[in-house]
């Protein structure tokens, strides 16, 4: 049985899809942020996290396509599809 949770399949899949375009972003973008903050030296504030907040989005992104995947029928993150039917759905002998 799977789990109710009031999400469109669609619109989960496009979500899934735009964090994965997003991820695929932050290692260019800290590379970049890390140069910036380096050539800047003192001017930069010592408060500035840097690289450790685009770190913290990474695993946000990761852990909620995750989540999002497994809720949705036939979600792909990372190459792996997560496929989850009611049982209404399933033909009979599948588990």
């Amino acid at each position: 049985m799977t789990e109710f949770v009031g999400l469109r399949p669609d619109g989960a899949r496009e979500l899934c899809t735009t964090m994965g375009d997003v991820l695929q972003q932050i290692s260019p973008l800290k590379s970049a942020l890390s140069s910036g903050i380096s050539e800047a030296g003192d001017d930069c504030p010592s408060t500035a996290r840097g690289t450790a907040v685009l770190d913290r989005y990474g695993t946000f992104l990761t852990d909620a396509r995750r989540d999002l995947a497994w809720r949705v029928t036939d979600a792909d993150v990372a190459g792996v599809a997560a496929y989850l039917m009611d049982e209404g759905e399933r033909k009979p002998g599948e588990p």
